[in-house]
């Protein structure tokens, strides 16, 4: 039962952190067009608050990656880098690792540059 709680916990951090960089990615094509129709009132206020929506789950995903990662960081040794050397993937694992830090840092860091940009409008 344990197991399958640790695999379920895994899975769940990796789709907070692919939400969270959709979303980063989101937010940035949000902003665009925001930038495009500067002269519109309507809808710079109507985007607003559509990103000030997306930022709250973006929070939201921040948070579950943070909290799903102590679990997975703890049983990492004994559950998933294990299971990868019985398999010969370690590398596998090493470049999906780095990926999904990429995908948290790339969509913290549009998060975040546009926040100032919409603030800003």
């Amino acid at each position: 039962m344990g197991a399958v709680l640790l695999m379920l916990n895994n899975y769940l951090h990796d789709l907070a952190t692919a939400v969270l960089f959709v979303l980063g990615l989101t937010m940035f094509l949000l902003v665009r067009e925001m930038e495009r129709r500067k002269k519109s009132k309507d809808f710079l206020s109507a985007t607003k608050r559509i990103f000030y929506t997306l930022s709250f789950w973006a929070a939201i995903s921040l948070l579950l990656v943070l909290l799903l990662g102590i679990p997975r960081l703890i049983f990492f040794r004994h559950f998933e880098l294990w299971e990868a050397a019985k398999k010969g993937i370690v590398s596998a694992l090493i470049f999906k690792h780095l990926l999904l830090f990429t995908l948290v840092f790339f969509g913290l860091f549009l998060w975040f540059r546009l926040r100032q940009k919409v603030r800003e409008m």
